[in-house]
């Protein structure tokens, strides 16, 4: 997992600075093992159950399946001193015990959890849409992802167990239907921004226009060269869970879809989206 609380506060995204900032460095959060080597530990935000943070300020643990060694955390399975207790139930169930495909069909049991998570979209709605934004670098209007999200609340996407606290726009993103882009702006200073702009100028029917304001303020949109009747769309897809990452993809076509033709793609890595 790739969030963490402490007995009072969080979560919190795991980095060294989280970490170091809300336990300071000192137990229960940093305790010494019977060889005496240093252990992190910490609170799952889902379940209450302790978590060790994994390679935390060294790369010793090294995945099996990924050969990843980033920085991390899983359950321990066992009491930590002074820390907490260890409740099998409560790991059973835990939504970050066992990551899901998107591509799960399977409704969580749990109508609680499910109703709670319901009103954190409800409450975050406009924290989710700036979310959306970021992880896909486009600025699309507020009415455009309010009427997505409400959408994917309405199809209950939500309550399958693939989607937990921490992975809304994920999911919200890879449920939903493709996004068009035609007269959209791209958003400046965005990781993914650059990537967005090389994927849309490799048509020969669509490209990233500049445009200066009276102010000189440069913004880029989304524009169109050919007199054809075209789509431009964005879409995710192929959710890879073991190494956290989706497939982002961008299309045109003329006529149907059924015949459109993909400009590229790229691999969007997932993080944690925190929401109150």
């Amino acid at each position: 997992m790739d969030v963490f609380s402490t007995l009072i506060k969080g979560p919190f995204e795991i980095t060294i600075d989280n970490f170091v900032d809300a336990t300071h460095k000192k137990e229960p959060y940093f305790q010494k093992d019977s060889k005496g080597k240093e252990k992190h530990y910490a609170i799952c935000p889902e379940c209450g159950n302790p978590i060790q943070i994994i390679n935390l300020f060294g790369q010793e643990y090294e995945e099996q399946i990924t050969k990843k060694r980033n920085t991390h955390a899983r359950h321990t399975g066992k009491d930590i001193k002074d820390l907490s207790a260890h409740n099998q139930l409560k790991y059973l169930s835990c939504p970050l015990h066992k990551t899901n495909s998107f591509s799960c069909k399977k409704i969580r049991e749990n109508e609680i959890y499910n109703s709670n998570l319901l009103s954190l979209i409800k409450n975050n709605t406009y924290k989710i849409i700036k979310d959306i934004r970021e992880i896909t670098g486009i600025n699309f209007s507020k009415d455009y992802l309010k009427e997505i999200i409400q959408t994917y609340t309405n199809s209950g996407h939500y309550s399958y167990i693939h989607t937990h606290k921490f992975n809304i726009p994920y999911s919200i993103l890879f449920t939903s239907g493709s996004l068009d882009l035609f007269g959209r702006f791209i958003l400046s200073d965005n990781g993914i921004s650059d990537e967005i702009e090389r994927i849309i100028n490799c048509s020969s029917n669509f490209k990233v226009k500049i445009i200066k304001d009276d102010k000189e303020n440069i913004s880029k949109k989304i524009a169109k060269t050919s007199s054809k009747y075209l789509h431009l769309i964005l879409k995710f897809s192929h959710h890879n869970v073991e190494a956290k990452t989706l497939l982002l993809s961008i299309l045109e076509y003329e006529d149907t879809v059924d015949n459109a033709i993909t400009l590229g793609s790229t691999t969007i890595t997932m993080k944690p989206f925190i929401y109150d």
